[in-house]
């Protein structure tokens, strides 16, 4: 008899690169676990934007009870329910630059390129695992914050499974998503910690109080991240301000834009 011949086939390159990011994306989260202050800080987000939303609610709960009337033109339940992104957006902000200018500043990007040469792919998986660590800490945290602000609003509350409060639920937790996305290409382009937050705290918190402050930039406001990005995330949206369609559309450009330029500087520059 004679014995079976095997014939071995050849991998698809697609489904070798597929593997690849995947084990890169392995690799990059065994690395944030190995940093308990910088994983410590992703999860702070659930609870400070569960206790800023609860003192917004709490405080509108009381005016209610004192007598005054809320103008409902400016004022709607469901945005109630996201209030906290505002301060719990700069948990995440800071932990994505961490995690990624880590690297840097301890030296072990030399260890993580050698293991690594294709610089794009490793860059790709670290925003699969910081975004992904993300994703989960915003849904979670926009999911109860929103419920907590409900029931805190009492009477005044929105139902929870309304189509509003579903959008801005998840309007809320891709938004924590492309913040940390562009906090990443953003600090990649500039390889250290300490410019990474300064530029990426100015883009979500200096820029858009001067672009509406500053006469002549008020057309430019609508366009930056935190702005574009807000209108995911609430109802009634301002003439002045895009569509959540169009902010969504708007975020994404600015974080694929922050990705491709770290991208380009990584594979441009030594380390």
């Amino acid at each position: 008899m004679t014995n079976p011949v095997t014939i071995d086939r050849p991998t698809s390159p697609h489904a070798s690169r597929r593997g690849d990011i995947g084990r890169l994306t392995a690799a990059e989260w065994i690395k944030i676990k190995t940093l308990p202050s910088t994983i410590g800080l992703a999860l702070l987000t659930v609870p400070v934007i569960m206790a800023m939303t609860a003192v917004g609610a709490i405080s509108v709960r009381r005016a209610i009870e004192q007598g005054m009337t809320l103008d409902t033109g400016d004022w709607n339940p469901v945005n109630a329910g996201t209030s906290g992104i505002d301060l719990g957006q700069i948990c995440v902000l800071v932990f994505a630059v961490l995690a990624t200018g880590a690297e840097y500043r301890t030296g072990t990007i030399v260890s993580t390129l050698l293991a690594v040469p294709r610089r794009l792919p490793a860059l790709l998986a670290k925003a699969l695992a910081c975004c992904g660590l993300i994703a989960a800490v915003g849904l979670v945290s926009s999911v109860l914050s929103f419920s907590l602000a409900q029931v805190l609003l009492g009477g005044q509350g929105a139902p929870i499974l309304s189509a509003d409060a579903v959008r801005v639920t998840l309007g809320a937790t891709v938004y924590l998503v492309l913040c940390c996305a562009l906090a990443i290409g953003v600090t990649t382009a500039l390889r250290s910690t300490i410019a990474g937050l300064v530029v990426v705290l100015s883009i979500f918190l200096v820029l858009p109080v001067l672009a509406q402050n500053i006469p002549g930039l008020e057309g430019v406001a609508p366009f930056l991240p935190y702005i574009a990005g807000a209108q995911m995330m609430t109802v009634q949206n301002s003439a002045q301000n895009l569509s959540p369609l169009l902010g969504f559309v708007t975020l994404c450009a600015w974080s694929v834009l922050a990705l491709v330029l770290g991208g380009i500087v990584q594979q441009r520059r030594d380390v």
